[in-house]
């Protein structure tokens, strides 16, 4: 019996998969919309009552019904690096002379839009679709895989694939108009907020924790790029995307071939008139060498290729009136006017406020209140002010007057030295108390789970808190006073709070917020000045020798180390049991015996995260590095731990797990 029903289910996921790709692909269906319902509902039928003979490639899991804890971080196997931006033909001819310098020879190179969706990397292991995540910082993103089940147009397995260990397709990820009009349509019926644009519903969709509410959202995707064996055989990316389309992979039709700079001025004419008859939005068209074997030599940069470049679109302009020029507070203090005019359609969204970045902006622009300007997004996405018109200002307009208080607390703001900024220096400023709070909360930081947004603004509401120190002045008698709260939530939290006090030194001066002082930047203060009373006692001069130290980000820790309300925080941490010093060597255990080995940690871990792994590691005397080399002398290993596994066994690396890490932790 189970093995008619094992066929019957093949059989219906072969017939949808066909009718899917006809539909989606194609666009030449062969049955009616009931009838493909039809074809689901059997399969979702007998996959109910025969849970264990679900396949992992079922098309049901498109319309979602899993619900992740969270998304996990996931190293890509190789980067996804961004693209270099060109905007006019002086930025396009300095790109075709590069490459062709590089080659020696005349190219030729694809040409395709530029998806203005949110980029995806598709992982398959023998033909199934076995991981996606995004691209995240472009070294480390999210897995979102039961997400991206839903997305419709994109096969769940490549039949040619199926003995291929591993392949990864990357696409861009994006809502059609249309989709998101009729989104909109049923959130104005449910009376909820309407979504912004369909690139950040995109975006927001990926990472949402229920598959039935990504499902929901008729997310859709153009790929792009394939690596793995089976690509490694095609040298011209305009053939790769033919034969990624033969597979069942959704390409973009608008991608051609082109040889020179005449050429593509042609084609962005003929594409930027096309763009607003198209069902999805665009920004731009990426170039890049067709043949692939040309790509080591022509090289990287750190961020980019110097084979491919992304010609974007100008930018859709409009002209408004500004009504009112307002100030927003940063979690640093930093005062950011902010141009509040009168409501204007651009690029698809409805605008009434954009940035002025900081206050030499409205100098330079003489930008002030009543002026009529013109209104563009950058990257069709973030709104600017580009230019005054003049022509068209009152006889009475009177220049913008630097504000003399910070609008949340009347401090007097002060000129950051050797900048444009003006910041408020008083940490309790309740603009920036909740930005701070939440900073120093964070995973990098402190990694105090329970002190959320919603949490945090009714704290800074009743006063509860007023500072960074007050956080550990928190008790139960002050934590009944907010709303929805129970004793196993207060018990956890007050708990998180003491487990912090543990937290690395490196951690704590990340976590306070000194503006400019990232997480890697404060690990290369501490590791040559190991103390607070040290890092207080260094110059300025003494700060940026350390390698990879600027001298303004030295002169930002010199000078907030001094400012009294610096001082005083860090006083009642020490008072409070918060490490102010890193730990010496001498208490390394082992007998210093990490000192001077390289480490690299990949996959997840049930006991201790990546970050807490990797700050024992440093504190026991490794240097703990992102990529495995033949110089690497342990790879910590957990679950899903992708090619850098493969990779260390290639080059005879010691591969260990979890449990070493036990005897490296403090007794």
């Amino acid at each position: 019996m189970s093995e008619q029903v094992r066929a019957r289910m093949d059989e219906l996921i072969e017939q949808i998969e066909h009718h899917r790709v006809r539909y989606y692909q194609e666009h030449s269906p062969e049955i009616s919309d009931a009838e493909y319902d039809g074809l689901e509902r059997e399969l979702k039928q007998l996959e109910t009552a025969h849970p264990k003979l679900v396949r992992a490639d079922s098309p049901s899991f498109r319309v979602g019904g899993g619900v992740a804890k969270d998304h996990p971080q996931q190293e890509h196997a190789t980067p996804m690096l961004s693209l270099e931006n060109s905007y006019n033909s002086a930025d396009l001819a300095d790109y075709f002379e590069r490459c062709e310098t590089e080659v020696g020879r005349e190219l030729v190179y694809s040409a395709e839009l530029k998806i203005d969706g949110v980029s995806l990397s598709l992982v398959y292991e023998y033909g199934s679709l076995k991981a996606a995540v995004t691209r995240g910082d472009g070294r480390v993103g999210e897995e979102v895989t039961l997400n991206a089940k839903t997305i419709r147009n994109l096969p769940l397995r490549v039949t040619a694939w199926k003995d291929v260990p591993r392949m990864e397709v990357r696409g861009e990820v994006y809502i059609d108009r249309a989709d998101f009009a009729q989104i909109n349509e049923k959130r104005v019926a449910a009376n909820l907020p309407l979504f912004a644009n369909p690139r950040n519903s995109a975006a927001g969709s990926m990472r949402l924790l229920d598959s039935r509410e990504a499902a929901a959202r008729c997310l859709r995707m153009f790929v792009f790029q394939a690596l793995g064996p089976w690509a490694q055989a095609i040298n011209s990316h305009i053939e790769a995307l033919k034969q990624l389309k033969a597979l069942g992979f959704p390409t973009n039709p608008q991608n051609t071939a082109i040889h020179n700079l005449a050429e593509l001025e042609t084609l962005i004419e003929d594409w930027s008139a096309k763009r607003p008859g198209l069902a999805y939005d665009t920004d731009g068209i990426v170039l890049k060498v067709d043949d692939t074997s040309y790509y080591d030599t022509i090289g990287y940069t750190t961020k980019f290729p110097k084979w491919a470049t992304a010609y974007k679109f100008p930018a859709e302009q409009a002209t408004t009136q500004i009504n009112d020029i307002s100030i927003q507070v940063g979690r640093t203090g930093v005062l950011t006017p902010v141009a509040n005019f009168e409501p204007v359609s651009l690029a698809g969204t409805t605008v009434s406020r954009a940035t002025l970045h900081n206050f030499d902006e409205i100098e330079k622009k003489d930008i002030r209140v009543g002026d009529w300007v013109f209104i563009e997004k950058g990257g069709d996405i973030i709104p600017k002010v580009v230019k005054v018109i003049e022509s068209k200002r009152a006889a009475d307009s009177q220049p913008y007057q630097l504000p003399e208080a910070c609008p949340s607390c009347s401090t007097e703001p002060q000129r950051v030295p050797g900048q444009v900024a003006l910041r408020c220096e008083n940490l309790s400023c309740p603009a920036q108390l909740e930005r701070r709070i939440m900073h120093f909360a964070s995973r990098n930081a402190m990694d105090i789970q329970g002190l959320g947004k919603e949490r945090v603004q009714q704290m800074v509401e009743q006063k509860l808190v007023t500072d960074l120190v007050s956080i550990y002045q928190l008790d139960d008698e002050k934590l009944w006073r907010l709303e929805r709260v129970g004793t196993k939530w207060i018990n956890n939290l007050l708990a998180e709070i003491e487990k912090s006090k543990a937290r690395p030194f490196t951690r704590l001066l990340f976590a306070v917020g000194i503006p400019m002082i990232g997480e890697k930047v404060a690990e290369l203060f501490v590791e040559r000045f190991p103390s607070y009373e040290a890092l207080l006692a260094a110059d300025v001069e003494a700060l940026a020798d350390i390698h990879g130290i600027g001298e303004k980000v030295a002169a930002s820790l010199h000078e907030h180390l001094r400012l009294p309300s610096y001082q005083a925080t860090f006083a009642a941490f020490a008072e409070l049991g918060l490490k102010l010093e890193a730990e010496a060597g001498a208490q390394r255990q082992g007998d210093d015996a990490l000192q001077g080995k390289t480490i690299v940690v990949t996959g997840t871990f049930n006991e201790l995260s990546r970050k807490e792994i990797t700050d024992l590691l440093k504190l026991r005397g490794a240097k703990v590095t992102s990529s495995v080399t033949s110089k690497t002398d342990f790879l910590v290993c957990g679950e899903k731990p992708g090619s850098k596994l493969d990779k260390a066994q290639s080059l005879d690396v010691t591969v260990v797990g979890e449990e070493w890490i036990a005897q490296w932790q403090n007794p």
